[in-house]
């Protein structure tokens, strides 16, 4: 048996029909250099391939009696890789629209908890003969910096698989019921004496830091719990989800940043305000102020960075100006929060008030995610919208020996009050910006990213003729 961390675990209190936990990750694979072109039994033969070297693949769920701690993760004895990767056609045309609507509904199914809490969807019927493999992920098991380092492995992989370490889980046997009992009443007492001192520890350095920074004037990142609700973004959840992407050149994207004097995350933070403030206005929504977003930040240390399990995370938040006219004050504006939070998350680097979630019971970790779910989203820890920007590999990517990975894509879930969740993740050339969406938030994918590439423009334009004044 093996613990999962108070984070991970709160990613399955939080997992509801109208709530889903699961993360996409996508990759578009081109078999032009395969032998013979695509087969599904060659794809199938390397997903299990894969499977068969990470572990925690083929982990479940085992709760804890009476909800006195955090669930375990035991083997699955029954596993079956049949339960776990399906196939499907696109419809046609197999465009990005046909694409993403299909992404959309099957995203919007629960993960079974009975079984590992992943599934593969082999999409094949796409544009010039591709495929697309879908994964469903649940975010108990890793973050976003863990679902690149399984990617990484996952391509790495070639001939033989070698013996893999099964972190402290039996392959062998699982443990009764009783078992699961006394051991997490056993790790309970432990715990607490080894995360009450370093959350108290924690909690001073934090408490004196703050008092630090206000002394020399510098201003703490918003908080997300206390963002505006909007009606628009904190919308009661349905059972549905909306899924789109949108593909950039990234040396365009950073060159028009550079112009501006902005950074990749900057210029995406505006692009987002803007196509916001556009959106508003589509739908006639008054703008009274801003808006926030929430940012995942790493908080692996040196042990931990080549951690694939695990939720190693923490969140910060910054202010977008969606009230503002000019789009160079939006990007000014949203460039100095970034800084402040980036001042923030460096100054009290290591400290991880995230150990909280360790020790929150279950019972009351549920409470809480049932007070929130029944606010009907007046109330949003997570603020507005949850924004990422994670720096994916530079170089192409391939399953076995001949099979390109010709793009990634990878966004996490929406969360309860919070009804957006856009990620871009860069991969070789391109700058991949993903949208997933409570429809009564968003409906349209499609339409919400005409609003995304028009602020684009209107950036480029404006370095554009700056580069031309210049000269």
């Amino acid at each position: 048996m093996k613990r999962l961390d108070g984070t991970s675990a709160m990613m399955i209190y939080a997992d509801k029909p109208r709530c889903y936990q699961h993360t996409l990750k996508i990759a578009i694979l081109d078999f032009s250099r395969h032998p013979g072109g695509y087969r599904f039994e060659d794809l199938i033969a390397l997903i299990e391939r894969s499977t068969a070297s990470i572990p925690f693949t083929r982990w479940k769920i085992a709760r804890v009696p009476f909800g006195i701690n955090h669930p375990f993760w035991i083997q699955d004895l029954e596993f079956d890789i049949a339960h776990h990767v399906r196939r499907i056609a696109c419809p046609a045309p197999g465009d990005r629209r046909t694409f993403c609507r299909l992404v959309s509904e099957l995203y919007s199914q629960s993960l079974s908890k009975s079984m590992p809490l992943w599934t593969v969807w082999i999409v094949e019927g796409l544009e010039d003969g591709r495929v697309a493999l879908v994964t469903m992920l649940h975010h108990a098991y890793t973050d976003g910096v863990g679902a690149g380092l399984l990617l990484r492995h996952v391509t790495s992989l070639s001939g033989n698989v070698a013996t893999i370490d099964n972190m402290g889980v039996n392959p062998e046997k699982n443990p009764g019921r009783f078992r699961i009992f006394l051991q997490g009443a056993a790790e309970l007492p432990l715990m607490f004496i080894r995360e009450v001192p370093a959350l108290i520890r924690d909690g001073w350095k934090l408490r004196k830091l703050v008092k630090q920074l206000k002394r020399e004037g510098l201003e703490q990142p918003p908080n997300p719990a206390q963002s505006p609700s909007s009606p628009l973004l904190n919308a009661p959840y349905s059972h549905r989800r909306c899924f789109y992407y949108e593909s950039l050149d990234l040396e365009s994207f950073k060159a028009v940043g550079n112009h501006l004097g902005a950074t990749i995350n900057d210029l995406l933070l505006a692009v987002v305000t803007t196509a916001l403030r556009t959106y508003y206005k589509a739908n006639n929504l008054s703008i009274e102020g801003p808006l926030v977003a929430t940012i995942p930040i790493n908080m692996r240390n040196e042990d931990q960075k080549e951690e694939m399990l695990g939720n190693y995370v923490s969140t910060s938040a910054v202010t977008l100006p969606i009230d503002i006219e000019a789009p160079l004050d939006r990007l000014a504006l949203v460039r100095e929060s970034a800084q402040i939070m980036k001042t923030y998350v460096e100054a009290t680097h290591g400290i991880g008030l995230f150990r909280a979630a360790e020790l929150l019971p279950p019972l009351i970790t549920s409470f809480l995610n049932w007070r929130i779910r029944h606010s009907e989203g007046q109330i949003a820890p997570m603020g507005n919208l949850a924004v990422s920007n994670v720096p994916g590999p530079r170089h192409r990517l391939f399953l076995g020996k001949d099979i390109e990975v010709s793009d990634w894509l990878s966004i996490g879930q929406v969360s309860w009050g919070t009804g957006l969740n856009l990620t871009a993740w860069s991969y070789v050339n391109r700058l991949n910006i993903c949208l997933l969406a409570n429809p009564p938030v968003i409906s349209d994918g499609e339409a919400f990213f005409k609003h995304m590439l028009a602020a684009f423009d209107e950036y480029r334009v404006i370095a554009d003729r700056d580069q031309s004044t210049r000269e």
